[in-house]
């Protein structure tokens, strides 16, 4: 992939120039992390003695993912459905914060009626003599982990 990163940068700047290339952000983004494959690449070169296959730059491989930004913002029908996807995350963290103050009284609940039954540091796959490990058994009831 970076041999194919390189050849584009190089099409695109023969094409547009160095000003026109550097016009649009995303070909900016694309052009620092295709510099910086190149000198990860020479970098484990000189490294590992001419074989290539220690990286000690790993860190910039995951931000070549950022090149994903140019296909959303292309393509009209993804960036509409990575909108609905962000707009859904709010009510999914409502959603989450219910389910834990229903996990949370539950726990309350189930030690004040069943913490009398269980010992504290006994090997039993639910305890209810503390209120962690009760948070932990109505957790394994919620998710059907028996």
């Amino acid at each position: 992939e970076g041999v194919r990163s390189c050849v584009e940068l190089a099409i695109k700047v023969a094409g547009y120039g160095w000003a026109g290339y550097l016009q649009d952000h995303l070909n900016k983004v694309d052009a620092v992390l295709v510099l910086t494959s190149v000198f990860e690449f020479a970098n484990s070169l000189q490294s590992t003695g001419g074989h290539g296959a220690d990286y000690s730059l790993k860190t910039f491989k995951g931000l070549r993912l950022m090149r994903l930004l140019k296909v959303v913002s292309n393509v009209r029908q993804l960036r509409t459905i990575l909108e609905c996807m962000v707009q859904c995350c709010a009510a999914v963290g409502y959603i989450v914060s219910l389910l834990g103050i229903f996990i949370f009284m539950f726990a309350i609940l189930g030690v004040q009626i069943f913490g009398e039954y269980g010992e504290a540091g006994t090997d039993v796959r639910v305890n209810w003599s503390q209120f962690g490990d009760a948070m932990m058994a109505v957790l394994r009831v919620v998710t059907g982990e028996w």
